[in-house]
């Protein structure tokens, strides 16, 4: 019943309350970016895009049109599209995938069967879930990633099974792919709690070892990714589009160019 929920609530919210989108305007950018790899394009050319049709959030390096985000949750969208017809298929996979990465997460802390089950339902039910699952924002699929890993990880850590720490890896790496900066602050308390626990068990070289298997093939995507749109595998699309959308004091701005003194 909570996977049924969690699958139809995201799907009806998108229909009902957003059916033009939400007023979050960042939706646009990662379905205009996920029209674009539909097509096969990872950029845009700037001569038959710039300046009158840039998408939201994009900005023109050089000769292309490059979009801000990383290409896992656009990629996502548009194979939803081409497998079905409809975006909304990812939407539903996303709000499954997050409700059961918070009840595996749920069940490993506390090895209760019900306490899986009630953290699962509190979440489905929640005005974050609700209103974040019927959108195309990619928070849900950050919480799914790194919940997600997180539970691999307390789980091959009891048990000791390579797999699981395949399984962790791969969710890590998938994870920085997705959305960087969501992963540093989801997987930093991860990596202390690790160091901690696993230094003390003698074999924290094996378990490395098995989770940058998982997540090596992530990593190669994410380095090839940049260096295809940037020029540089360690220049993420981020800071070409958006130099200004950082912490601290400053001009701060989501666009390239605000065009504004003091935006």
């Amino acid at each position: 019943l909570v996977v049924l929920l969690a699958a139809a609530a995201p799907v009806l919210v998108a229909g009902r309350l957003f059916p033009s989108g939400s007023p979050d305007r960042d939706e646009a950018a990662y379905l205009s970016q996920a029209n674009a790899l539909r097509a096969g394009h990872l950029t845009l050319p700037a001569a038959s895009h710039d300046p009158f049709f840039l998408p939201f959030l994009s900005g023109v390096d050089g000769d292309r049109v490059v979009f801000k985000y990383q290409p896992a949750w656009p990629a996502v969208i548009a194979a939803s599209e081409a497998l079905t017809g409809t975006p909304k298929t990812a939407l539903a996979l996303t709000g499954v995938a997050s409700t059961l990465a918070v009840a595996a997460l749920a069940f490993e802390v506390t090895l209760r069967r019900r306490a899986a089950l009630a953290a699962g339902f509190v979440f489905a039910t929640s005005p974050w879930f609700l209103i974040q699952s019927g959108t195309y924002l990619a928070y849900p699929v950050s919480t799914a990633l790194l919940c997600g890993a997180t539970a691999l990880v307390v789980r091959a850590a009891r048990t000791g099974v390579a797999g699981l720490w395949v399984a962790a890896g791969a969710c890590m790496g998938l994870g920085v792919l997705h959305r960087p900066f969501d992963a540093v602050l989801g997987l930093a308390p991860l990596g202390v709690w690790f160091l901690v626990t696993r230094w003390r068990s003698g074999s924290i070289r094996r378990d490395v070892g098995w989770l940058s298997l998982g997540a090596a093939p992530f990593a190669l995507l994410f380095f090839a990714y940049n260096r295809a749109v940037t020029g540089s595998m360690f220049t993420l699309a981020f800071s070409l589009v958006g130099p200004h959308d950082r912490f601290g004091f400053g001009p701060r701005s989501s666009l390239a160019d605000p065009g504004e003194p003091g935006f």
